[in-house]
């Protein structure tokens, strides 16, 4: 009876929690719920947070209980793996209904037969209910018959398909459908937004690409792929290309004709720069567009003048279309990340060193060019930190409009380690 009234009171309270509608809280309980919003393993789980929360009076448990999306959006793999036993997972599963699901997570090996298990129930019994579905996976412990189902079911509520793998070496398998003219989702995912899956061969010119505002493209895919998928994916607002393993040439005839993405919003790209050069020269993105690069070249990647020149024109394009479009009050200009790898014998040793520039060489210049007009309402310039050591100096020829009053900008800073 103690426990009883305690739980009548506080749903008669004056608090002011107590004053909100139904469908205010219902929102608030759905926002502590979000798997996206939390820290693993810093904060609670979503489902132990909901669970909590629909105990605390009849009044809030109805209310939880009785909204099977709130249920439907936590389907972790890895946290159900976790639990002594089925019963919650499966509850769970029945308080979803027939909501969208979100299914997300990694099977853990050491309780891998029970996820397993789970996993190939969603696949076969529940796919069509997927909204979302962020996986990683063991691939030795992948049933490959499973990855049939990606191809021959469709996917009429999908929005966001990630399927990942865990491999120390960057490679991992490439599942392939056996039938001819079979593609991705049997063709059918209109409502699909994002996708970054590196092991499930696609048709490039699929309906589903069309739609497409994020993608993430990995080393399955060859530069031509690449800009072939881009090609046919117009409403592209983040283009994410990831290359982990080393890639062949760029054939000459990926270098013709352009590839306008007007709502492309953010381009992150790690591959060779030579792959890199030619994916930045081809796409035509928003006039603010951010750009981030990252290049791996290895010593004998043969990495010429020309692609040196390449790339500056590149960033400089970037820069103006940005500072023409964009309102800036702040500019910041730091480079601080130049390093060599040198060998030490007779001890047999990698080091991180700063480059040495050779007498000879006259002092490097990284220009920035933009227009007068660009950047007029900057009032903030921190230009430059930790560039270079040696006899000669690294200039910066900052554009007018930052620095009207300085033609260059001479340090000699030692560099970062």
């Amino acid at each position: 009876m103690g426990q009883k009234d305690e739980t009548v009171t506080h749903t008669n309270s004056t608090s002011p929690i107590s004053r909100l509608d139904d469908d205010v809280l219902l929102r608030i309980f759905k926002n502590n719920a979000d798997m996206d919003q939390k820290l693993k393993f810093k904060e609670p789980h979503g489902l132990d947070v909901t669970r909590h929360t629909s105990q605390v009076c009849p009044q809030w448990r109805q209310l939880i209980v009785g909204s099977p999306s709130t249920w439907a959006g936590m389907i972790d793999l890895h946290f159900f793996g976790s639990q002594k036993s089925d019963d919650w997972r499966d509850e769970v599963m029945k308080r979803t209904r027939q909501a969208p699901l979100s299914v997300k997570g990694h099977a853990d090996p050491k309780n891998s037969k029970s996820v397993k298990l789970f996993f190939r129930h969603l696949l076969t019994d529940h796919w069509s209910r997927i909204r979302e579905f962020e996986v990683w996976i063991f691939p030795d412990e992948f049933d490959s018959q499973l990855a049939n189902i990606f191809w021959e079911t469709p996917a009429p509520r999908l929005e966001r398909f990630s399927f990942l793998y865990f491999s120390h070496a960057g490679i991992g398998p490439s599942f392939q459908h056996v039938g001819r003219g079979r593609t991705l989702f049997a063709d059918q995912a209109p409502s699909l937004r994002s996708f970054n899956c590196r092991m499930l061969g696609f048709g490039h010119r699929a309906a589903w690409v069309s739609h497409l505002q994020k993608i993430t493209l990995s080393s399955a895919l060859s530069v031509a792929d690449v800009l072939d998928v881009l090609s046919h994916a117009p409403r592209l607002q983040e283009l994410i290309i990831t290359r982990e393993v080393e890639a062949p040439e760029t054939p000459s005839t990926c270098t013709n004709n352009q590839i306008r993405l007007p709502n492309l919003q953010r381009i992150q790209i790690s591959d060779s720069l030579r792959n890199s050069i030619t994916f930045l020269e081809r796409i035509v993105p928003s006039s603010t567009c951010e750009l981030s690069l990252t290049t791996r070249d290895k010593g004998n990647s043969n990495v010429s003048l020309h692609d040196i020149s390449s790339l500056r024109s590149i960033t400089s394009r970037f820069a103006e279309s940005y500072f023409i479009s964009a309102v800036s009050s702040e500019f910041m200009l730091s480079v601080s990340g130049l390093r060599c790898r040198t060998f030490w014998y007779p001890h047999f040793l990698f080091h991180w060193t700063p480059p040495w520039i050779n007498r000879d060489t006259p002092a490097h210049v990284l220009n920035m060019p933009t227009q007068q007009c660009c950047a007029v309402s900057l009032h903030t310039r921190q230009l430059l930190r930790n560039i270079v050591r040696g006899p000669n100096p690294f200039c910066i020829c900052p554009p007018p409009c930052i620095s009207p009053d300085v033609a260059y900008i001479r340090t000699c800073s030692p560099f970062s380690q």
